[in-house]
């Protein structure tokens, strides 16, 4: 089962510890594996496995506990928390008239958590690259665009050239992608409950505004 979270305050505590690499997710899983995204930005439609740095997995609990199905991500800006505070608040935009935000997330959902020795070594870490550059370091490499299909449908994707050790790509100050591994099985699986879900839903702002390309802020 993993590690329960029932309370805010619980949550605090594990954030403010905790020293992994981290993905948050709807529903139960037991692997991740090597997608593409087809994101807005490039650099996140790299082809692999997409994890928040130990820094920053306070957003990876916002990920896990807002519905999908129910708000899509780019709806999403994340304020980053300020201690002694470790969990942030979330903005929704495009709001336009009365939303509980309660209903924009899941009744329980999961935080898994990979320990760098799990992982392959961050040998090239380029999240002080602007995107261009970053792409253009990566096609000097040997990075090509190609049509990936997944789930029935065909993404494009910026694919490792054959050969290329699996290792750790950072593509910004939050997020980093595992590159030539196919699947990483978590070192511990951490489940929010509905009860900390409902404190969560009091740290979220409905605005107006579209949020933009700033949705780390």
């Amino acid at each position: 089962m993993g590690i329960i979270i029932q309370t805010e305050s619980d949550l605090q505590r594990l954030l403010s510890l905790n020293r992994a690499y981290a993905n948050g997710k709807n529903h139960r899983v037991d692997h991740l594996y090597a997608t593409a995204a087809q994101s807005r930005f490039p650099t996140e439609n790299i082809y692999g496995i997409y994890l928040a740095r130990p820094t920053h997995v306070w957003m990876a609990v916002w990920m896990a506990i807002t519905d999908r199905v129910k708000i899509k991500k780019r709806r999403l800006r994340y304020i980053t928390p300020r201690a002694p505070d470790h969990i942030g608040a979330l903005c929704v935009g495009g709001v336009t008239t009365f939303v509980d935000p309660r209903d924009w997330l899941c009744t329980e959902a999961y935080l898994y958590l990979f320990g760098p020795a799990r992982l392959p070594s961050e040998q090239r870490d380029h999240q002080d690259q602007t995107e261009t550059t970053l792409l253009a370091t990566l096609a000097s490499r040997g990075y090509r665009w190609q049509d990936i299909e997944r789930n029935r449908s065909i993404r494009r994707a910026l694919v490792p050239p054959p050969g290329e050790p699996a290792q750790i790509i950072g593509i910004d100050r939050w997020q980093v992608v595992v590159v030539n591994t196919p699947t990483i099985v978590p070192t511990i699986e951490i489940v929010l409950t509905t009860s900390v879900i409902d404190a969560l839903a009091k740290r979220i702002i409905p605005q107006r505004e579209i949020v933009g390309r700033d949705y780390l802020v």
